[in-house]
């Protein structure tokens, strides 16, 4: 999806994110995040939120040393800032992060992976940036009517099933630390090795 049209979604996705039916998926993709971020510590480390959107995953990690806002498009990265004036934003793509090597904690890639054809690249850079033993916290779409859905309304998403996922995260050397289950979304907790 072209900047332009993320500048529109922005706005949409103001308006219908506290709305029901969306209000209760959001509720229960948080519910399952804090649930796996409650088996790390966040207190104290450097975190990078790859496709930060407005920044309300930002939320998670409140206690971070340092918080990093990465998204490809300034309208979000705008509206991440004015809730998150203390975090520091980069606009940047996912696959081609300006981190330094080993330089993040945490990082973070929630709703982001579906709209990535490639998420070996996005894995690859994640594993670059992070510090050794380092978490990642991913979220992916998997198939299913739901995905049809939002692909059907101009979103072009890539699903996945957990087995892919298993099975590159392992091969990228990441360990699978728990995973949890939504209505529209997996959510896994992986750890650099």
């Amino acid at each position: 999806m072209n900047k332009f049209l993320w500048d529109v979604k922005e706005k949409l996705y103001r308006i219908f994110r506290y709305r029901f039916p969306f209000r209760f998926i959001i509720q229960q993709e948080n519910d399952n995040i804090e649930r796996l971020l409650n088996l790390i510590e966040t207190n104290g480390n450097v975190i990078a939120d790859l496709g930060t959107g407005n920044g309300s995953a930002l939320i998670f990690f409140e206690q971070a040393k340092e918080m990093f806002g990465v998204d490809v498009t300034f309208s979000m990265l705008r509206r991440a800032r004015q809730l998150h004036p203390e975090t520091a934003m980069i606009q940047a793509d996912a696959i081609n992060l300006p981190l330094q090597n080993r330089s993040v904690d945490i990082a973070s890639a929630i709703g982001l992976s579906e709209y990535i054809k490639d998420i070996e690249l996005l894995l690859l850079d994640v594993y670059r940036i992070l510090k050794d033993n380092g978490h990642f916290l991913l979220t992916f779409s998997p198939f299913g009517i739901t995905t049809l859905i939002r692909s059907l309304f101009g979103n072009r998403i890539y699903p996945r099933s957990l087995k892919q996922i298993e099975a590159m995260t392992q091969r990228l050397r990441f360990q699978v630390i728990r995973t949890e289950h939504s209505f529209m979304q997996w959510q896994v907790l992986l750890q650099k090795i």
